[in-house]
């Protein structure tokens, strides 16, 4: 594999070491051990804020690339981080992402050769993700026993509603009862099952045709039931 990145770093880390409050925890066998410095002190990261924007950013695996669009930028915003001496505590962050109304896209040629050598004759490609996902944040809540859970997201659309809300990111990091049929929702959107074919036939025709199958036979299932 060879990747290229190239681009620009800013934030500002805020860390804070205290002494924790214990003054309503029990200092016995199941409490927390005040003489040991590893548990009777904290780190407060809050406030803290990290931001990338891609000058150049590709990776290339044998015969494909991936190439991510310039001036595309991540960020990281810490809202409330306290954590112990071992890192065990409660984060809420967001996330948030822009491409720049463009997307990452999946380059392709033919075996033995090189996509950045290739002509654009010789090269397949196609956009990674649809518009709905190219812009957008969710805010990231992380439990003290290292759990996930997605508790609002917002995308490129103006009320931030529809099949990518935050429950759709929500299904995949942390599934709860509503998550199966949010899923099936997605499952069954001709636009993204479109895309997923699409790129599954540049990756690798024979499962294409497999998945275009299963979801056929799928969507004939989906219908019958609506029908009845």
């Amino acid at each position: 594999m060879e990747s290229l990145l190239s681009g620009s770093i800013n934030g500002r880390i805020s860390c804070h070491l205290r002494p924790q409050d214990l003054s309503d925890q029990s200092v016995g066998s199941l409490g927390k051990n005040i003489f040991n410095p590893l548990e009777a002190y904290e780190i407060d990261f809050s406030g803290s804020s990290v931001g990338l924007k891609l000058k150049e950013a590709n990776s290339t695996l044998g015969h494909r690339r991936v190439i991510f669009p310039a001036e595309s930028s991540f960020g990281l915003v810490i809202q409330h981080s306290v954590v112990d001496m071992a890192l065990d505590g409660r984060t809420q962050c967001e996330l948030r992402w822009d491409f720049q109304g463009s997307s990452p896209m999946l380059q392709v040629v033919s075996l033995g050769q090189s996509p950045s050598l290739s002509s654009h004759e010789e090269r397949q490609q196609i956009a990674l993700l649809i518009s709905s996902l190219r812009q957008g944040r969710f805010n990231l809540n992380v439990s003290s026993v290292g759990g996930l859970k997605i508790t609002e997201a917002k995308t490129t659309r103006e009320n931030g509603d529809g099949l990518y809300d935050w429950k759709f990111f929500n299904a995949l990091v942390s599934p709860d009862e509503d998550s199966p049929s949010h899923l099936y929702k997605v499952i069954h959107d001709k636009r993204t099952m479109n895309k997923l074919l699409q790129i599954m036939h540049l990756i690798n025709a024979d499962i294409e045709k497999v998945a275009s199958y299963i979801l056929q036979q799928g969507m004939f299932n989906y219908c019958s039931e609506k029908s009845t």
